[in-house]
């Protein structure tokens, strides 16, 4: 039987969709699957695997508690110690172990093509480029093979808006294999990509360099029945057909109280029930002020997780509120 092992980075949106789901896949092809991520990333795996051939397993890269990004991105602060004055891990490319061992190994991109070209002109020359959208915001960006693009168009990592900005390293750029088989002029490197061909045309050959093999969208077709969620699901079953507004803004995104307390007032404007997923919203954070206001009025549930396959695929499910992120997007294919 063949072995893959999947490696994630570790982030919430790249563990449960897609790549959890690339596992899964190929445990029902028939492969034995170990799924690899940090020791905080497995322990926000969710959901265990459904198949005896699928393992998980975990290694600590000196972040078990989770990773800040405007507290522990800092170089200066990555190699030094923790708290307890023990060294913090250094981790292998899980890439250049394959290459040392003489595994075969291949990367997925878990975002569109369209962002890929993006971020592979932007560590392949056009950066200046790009970077004019910082001084000119009607400035129209315009790369090989991809129509013209206004700052709105862009990955928001690389505009000075985004609170990652100024974080060189936190920008994903094509993993670090592809540019060492093109340095070492190898054919075309492979790259699965979480899309399909018919959903950008226009970004499939937008890298010549790269050979792009579409696997997607990475969004289970039956929707996986969960025990954490349950409730939001039961109140989903108890609304009418197509009368309750889902909102939810990824694993990532954080909006300032102000702004969530505007959408809060056009929800409750609306009079529609919604379902609305909120980080935080279960520890008594400053969340928890606008989860007693939608407790108090009756019309809505907040909840800090919800399994957004399933609740997009219940009969209440009438509007989506979303950043528009793609793991998102692709949820509304499944």
């Amino acid at each position: 039987m063949t072995h893959f092992l999947v490696t994630s980075f570790p982030l919430h949106g790249h563990i449960n969709h897609p790549t959890f789901e690339f596992a899964w896949r190929l445990a029902r092809a028939g492969a034995r699957v170990t799924f690899l991520s940090s020791v905080a990333a497995y322990w926000r795996i969710i959901e265990s695997p459904p198949l005896d051939a699928s393992s998980c397993a975990s290694f600590s890269n000196g972040y078990d508690d989770g990773f800040n990004f405007p507290i522990n991105n800092d170089s200066t602060k990555i190699t030094s110690k923790r708290a307890d004055n023990t060294p913090r891990s250094r981790c292998a490319n899980p890439h250049d172990v394959a290459l040392e061992l003489q595994i075969p190994s291949v990367a997925l991109w878990i975002q569109p093509a369209a962002v890929l070209a993006v971020y592979y002109h932007y560590f392949h020359g056009y950066d200046h480029l790009i970077n004019k959208v910082k001084i000119d915001p009607d400035f129209l960006v315009e790369l090989p093979k991809v129509p013209p693009m206004a700052s709105i168009d862009l990955p928001s990592m690389l505009l000075p808006s985004d609170p990652h900005f100024g974080y060189p390293h936190s920008i994903p750029g094509p993993p670090p294999l592809i540019d060492k088989e093109l340095k070492e002029g190898r054919p075309k490197p492979r790259l699965l990509v979480n899309k399909f061909d018919s959903s950008e045309r226009v970004a499939n050959g937008s890298v010549d360099e790269l050979d792009l093999i579409c696997i997607g969208p990475l969004i289970s077709s039956t929707p996986k029945k969960t025990s954490s969620g349950s409730d939001c699901m039961e109140w989903l079953e108890s609304r009418l057909a197509s009368s309750v507004v889902y909102v939810c803004f990824g694993s990532v995104i954080s909006p300032c109280k102000r702004q969530m307390e505007e959408i809060l007032n056009r929800l409750l404007e609306a009079r529609r029930p919604f379902l609305w997923v909120i980080k935080g919203s279960d520890t008594g954070s400053e969340t928890g002020e606008i989860k007693n206001r939608v407790d108090g009025c009756g019309e809505g549930l907040v909840v800090p997780w919800c399994s957004q396959v399933e609740a997009l695929a219940r009969p209440s499910a009438g509007c989506f509120v979303t950043h528009c992120g793609w793991n998102s997007t692709s949820g509304e294919f499944g």
